[in-house]
């Protein structure tokens, strides 16, 4: 059962993936069932080999090839392109929401701290509403304005560079 605030995350969720999966580079919601008296929500989704930060420890010392990175990062830029364009932030960027699948296609997953935006790329943030993993957290997750607006793409971005750089082997301790 999920309290209050969890289910309705669940609901922006699935709402999100309603919206983005249909791009090839996000993780596909097959079906959904709720159980609202109960609180109770179930999603079946992409069924993947593996996530990236599995993928990357099973590489042990050897670093991803260039061809490896490159087809990561047109992956992901394309899937957070089509994202921003439907004015939807992730906000938890990091290699274990990096699905890669069978075919060698990667997807962004877990966009269970999706925000919706404004057109202006902001959107109105309540006090403790703000979600990150540390490591991958951006510094402008501090720049709320004193209106309480917020622009979460900025902090996608920053993620999203932290991902890439763990993948180069810059920062292999936030996979480890």
């Amino acid at each position: 059962t999920l309290d209050d605030d969890s289910f309705k995350d669940a609901i922006d969720e699935i709402k999100g993936l309603t919206i983005l999966s249909t791009h090839p580079n996000i993780m596909k919601l097959e079906k959904n069932f709720f159980d609202t008296k109960n609180h109770l929500i179930f999603m079946v989704m992409t069924l993947a080999r593996e996530d990236l930060r599995e993928y990357i420890k099973k590489q042990e010392n050897q670093r991803l090839t260039e061809d490896f990175i490159y087809n990561l990062g047109k992956q992901m830029f394309s899937g957070f392109n089509f994202a921003c364009n439907k004015l939807i932030a992730h906000m938890d960027i990091k290699p274990e929401n990096v699905l890669l699948l069978d075919d060698n296609t990667f997807q962004i997953s877990d966009w269970g701290g999706v925000k919706f935006m404004n057109s202006s790329g902001t959107t109105h943030v309540k006090s403790g509403a703000l979600t990150y993993t540390i490591g991958f957290m951006a510094p402008e997750i501090f720049e709320i304005t004193q209106e309480g607006k917020f622009n979460y793409f900025k902090c996608d971005v920053y993620s999203l560079g932290i991902l890439f750089l763990s993948c180069c082997g810059v920062s292999r301790g936030h996979i480890e």
